[in-house]
């Protein structure tokens, strides 16, 4: 038996498959639809969040999302961004 292998035989979860929140998951933390062929890291953190997240999105390692955020289609959202909102917040491409 593999060292990585024991750690996760004391109850503890198993780490997901991917690094990237699946869509289902992003609904579950307040997005009311999510488009095709994104990739959120799993190490972005949302707070209170609601919106949504159009096709073809790719948002990096260490990023906030906070409030009503709406991101629109072919955008990449870089590592460290924060992106807040009181009223509704939109990040689309140029």
């Amino acid at each position: 038996m593999r060292y990585a292998d024991a750690a996760w035989r004391h109850g503890e979860a198993a780490l997901p498959d991917s690094p990237f929140f699946a869509a289902d998951e992003l609904k579950a933390f307040g997005f009311s639809d999510v488009g095709d062929n994104i990739q959120v890291s799993r190490k972005c953190s949302f707070y209170r969040i609601s919106g949504r997240i159009g096709s073809n999105v790719r948002i990096d390692d260490f990023c906030i999302f906070k409030g009503q955020v709406e991101i629109g289609s072919y955008v990449h959202v870089a590592a460290f961004c924060s992106v807040a909102s009181i009223g509704t917040c939109s990040v689309v491409p140029r």
